[in-house]
């Protein structure tokens, strides 16, 4: 008798499940049910659709006895629903028994789908750091996973997360084995789409835009405790500086800098030829990154002119033949600052800039980088009052100098706040000139 009735009930069950997963409005229905449960912890209040088909609102009509037909939005009590399940053929039923049976897992409160999701979320990044995570990614991957508030990277993988799990276990697998293997590891440098496509078959990989691009980004400035405070550094020569420190070169070709008066040793012991041939000419010539990291070495005179301006780098060398000289063309390119490092062993920088905010800042990173290797030339009121022009600082350009705490630089930021002019190289060239040539 118990065994018939237990065959009964299983064929109520079927039969109710597919009254409800035969009719589509049930799917909105029971979805809505099961967040109000969620919220409350039982099933009370009200559910609210909208947006309903003709079709669907006759289904739903149906099972609670009410036309819905005209009704944009619809609003449903518990009690009402309670009370249409009493009174239909699948009454031995509860709705909590019904919506388990329809979603095929049991109802939780908030509080139990919380624990659950962030249980879940616990398990994928535990597989992740088992099976992708080497020697040198596992101290920043799991600061990267536990702190929300400091670790770089922590807001990106947590959103990917939430997008797609299974693209993000992609990208993570790729981007921890490429983290082992990065070119400084070897001692070596490698182009950025040439590493991308050793390391995962995409040379696209870790462009600017990709989040593996991103944080590739971070992982270099944790591992390697690189310095991003560098103000007034263009985002892209940034990024450029910070793949250089793993070895990677971003962009090796137009990354130039203007120069004179250099020599340069290859790799397999012999003279540049043509680093020398410009040389001899007495003639400016553009270093490409990609020349420059392939040299073995390269040198200039004792001292070395570095200049903002190429109207004032061309007057220089005009008139100095023999001297050493850089134009940083207003920025520092990564190429600019590779060339320095290397000519930094042998040589002490003269630096001259624009007498403007952002002039300073320039001067004030090289000298920060530089330090005795570099005297900040003319950066005094008197060039100042000689360079002044009559462009005026807003004082949006002006706050900028609050950044500036360089001893060398105190007396020309004084003078700009007070006389808000900027004040331009290529208006005292000539002074520059005459004041090099008593230097030599």
């Amino acid at each position: 008798m118990k065994v018939q009735n237990l065959d009964k009930l299983e064929v109520d069950r079927k039969e109710c499940q597919s009254y409800f997963k035969s009719r589509d409005v049930y799917k909105k229905v029971f979805h809505k049910m099961r967040e109000k449960y969620a919220s409350l912890g039982h099933f009370g209040g009200k559910i609210v659709l909208t947006k309903l088909t003709v079709e669907e609102k006759i289904q739903l009509g149906g099972f609670l006895q009410k036309d819905y037909t005209n009704n944009k939005t619809i609003t449903i009590s518990m009690t009402l629903l309670q009370k249409a399940l009493e009174e239909s053929k699948f009454s031995v039923f509860t709705w909590e028994e019904i919506l388990e049976q329809y979603f095929g897992q049991p109802l939780l409160v908030k509080k139990e789908v919380e624990q659950s999701k962030a249980e879940q979320k616990q398990g994928f990044f535990q597989v992740i750091k088992n099976k992708y995570i080497g020697e040198r990614g596992k101290q920043w991957f799991e600061k990267v996973i536990d702190d929300k508030n400091t670790a770089l990277g922590y807001q990106l993988i947590q959103q990917q997360y939430k997008k797609d799990q299974e693209e993000l276990e992609t990208i993570l697998k790729n981007f921890c084995y490429a983290i082992e293997h990065l070119p400084r590891f070897q001692h070596k440098v490698k182009r950025l789409p040439v590493f991308a496509s050793q390391m995962t078959g995409n040379p696209h990989f870790f462009d600017e835009s990709t989040m593996a691009g991103k944080l590739l980004l971070y992982f270099i400035q944790d591992y390697f405790d690189v310095d991003t405070e560098e103000i007034g550094e263009s985002r892209p020569e940034k990024r450029n500086r910070l793949l250089y420190e793993a070895g990677i070169l971003n962009d090796d070709l137009s990354n130039y800098v203007l120069t004179y008066g250099l020599h340069g040793i290859m790799q397999n012991g012999k003279l540049h030829e043509g680093i020398e041939g410009y040389y001899r000419l007495k003639e400016p010539l553009q270093l490409t990154l990609l020349t420059i990291q392939n040299l073995d070495k390269i040198w200039g005179n004792e001292i070395i002119y570095i200049v903002e301006n190429p109207a004032v780098f061309s007057m220089l060398i005009e008139s100095n033949k023999e001297i050493s000289a850089i134009c940083t063309n207003g920025q520092l390119r990564l190429s600019t600052m590779l060339l320095m490092d290397q000519l930094q062993e042998d040589s002490f920088f003269y630096y001259a800039g624009d007498f403007d905010p952002e002039g300073l800042l320039i001067a004030q990173n090289l000298k920060k980088r530089y330090k005795e290797k570099l005297y900040l030339w003319k950066y005094q009121k008197e060039y100042y009052d000689k360079a002044k022009s009559e462009v005026i600082l807003s004082e949006q350009r002006l706050k900028k100098l609050q950044n500036i705490c360089v001893d060398e630089l105190e007396e020309i930021k004084e003078v700009l706040l007070k006389e808000k002019r900027a004040g331009y190289q290529e208006n005292m060239v000539w002074e520059v000139e005459r004041e090099k040539s008593k230097e030599e």
